[in-house]
């Protein structure tokens, strides 16, 4: 168990751990950048979202899901509609 976060004592227990069957090839896909966002009052930075996509990647994520474009000023700032000529 780690300081920052709680895992329950149960996914160690050797009753439940002699159930656990995973397959020989496990791929990760993460959406933290794509919805992570969507969360009221969470606005990650450029450099947030860097960060972020390095560590998932440097841990082995296979699949990593970043926001559209038009959902996140960070990285694809909004633009003004354009002018119309007269």
């Amino acid at each position: 168990m780690g300081e920052r976060w709680f895992t329950s004592p149960l996914n160690f227990a050797d009753e439940v751990r002699r159930s656990f069957r995973f397959a020989s090839r496990i791929r990760l896909h993460d959406v933290t950048l794509r919805d992570g966002e969507q969360q009221a009052g969470i606005v990650f930075s450029t450099d947030d979202k860097i960060r972020i996509a390095e560590k998932l990647a440097e841990v082995g994520v296979h699949r990593i899901e970043a926001a559209s474009g038009p959902s996140s000023g960070a990285i694809c700032p909004r633009r003004s509609s354009p002018s119309r000529a007269a």
